[in-house]
């Protein structure tokens, strides 16, 4: 409809509950959830109700609440497998690459949107820092220093002076909109300071990537640096 309530137009005529309807960035596509195949899936389909396409096609889930990315690429979404927690998984636009970012996290997890990206200028140098590599090169969890006081890692978004579990379940939080778990003074996540407390990519924004290389570091699995930003692990002083 209007934004004054005129010229209203229904998208959709079914016997079943459509919900959760959100609009595509580029305004062409709307994602929502309906019950017309059994059990709630996310479908897609034209601004004008046409094609409208199951991209969940997951009967073993329950979906709801879809999130397109700022890009418009992917979808954030609500799932729920029979009897187990609600869980934020991230899907491509036609339904693709389903993964969960928080996966393991033994607790509900519902709501939760893309964080927008900042208009901030573009990233200044990295603060000075020890042992960093070339940009060729790539860091795993065991190079974590020792930490000493009045030194802050890159990725230990608690403040605890290791990077673990526990950033992994504040980042989580986080992006899930909960308040993450963090020790004062310890900057909040997504504060601007000279580069995005939390964006490790410097895409001047923190989002479900910066998740993906945390859950990498502490897995033990090569993570590429992004420079200017510092490695994760990386010493900053």
């Amino acid at each position: 409809m209007d934004a004054n309530g005129g010229n209203q137009t229904r998208l959709t005529n079914n016997s079943s509950d459509d919900r959760d309807p959100t609009w595509s960035p580029d305004g062409t596509k709307i994602a929502f959830s309906s019950k017309r195949g059994g059990n709630p899936q996310i479908y897609v389909m034209n601004a004008n109700g046409s094609n409208v396409v199951d991209i969940s096609n997951d009967t073993g889930y329950d979906d709801y609440g879809p999130a397109w990315s700022p890009d418009g690429t992917k979808i954030l979404v609500d799932r729920q497998p029979g009897g187990g927690n609600d869980e934020m998984w991230v899907m491509d636009a036609n339904g693709s690459n389903k993964t969960q970012p928080a996966a393991g996290v033994s607790s509900n997890d519902w709501g939760a949107d893309w964080q927008p990206t900042l208009a901030t200028p573009s990233p200044t140098p990295s603060p000075t820092r020890t042992a960093s590599p070339p940009p060729s090169q790539t860091h795993t969890a065991s190079a974590t220093p020792t930490p000493t006081a009045n030194v802050r890692i890159q990725g230990d978004l608690d403040c605890d002076g290791f990077v673990n579990a526990l950033d992994i379940l504040a980042l989580a939080r986080f992006l899930a909109n909960l308040s993450p778990s963090q020790t004062q003074p310890c900057p909040a996540i997504g504060q601007q300071l000279t580069l995005v407390f939390g964006d490790f990519d410097c895409s001047n924004a923190v989002g479900v990537g910066d998740l993906e290389k945390l859950l990498r570091f502490v897995s033990g699995l090569p993570v590429a640096a992004t420079p200017p930003c510092p490695a994760i692990g990386d010493v900053l002083t």
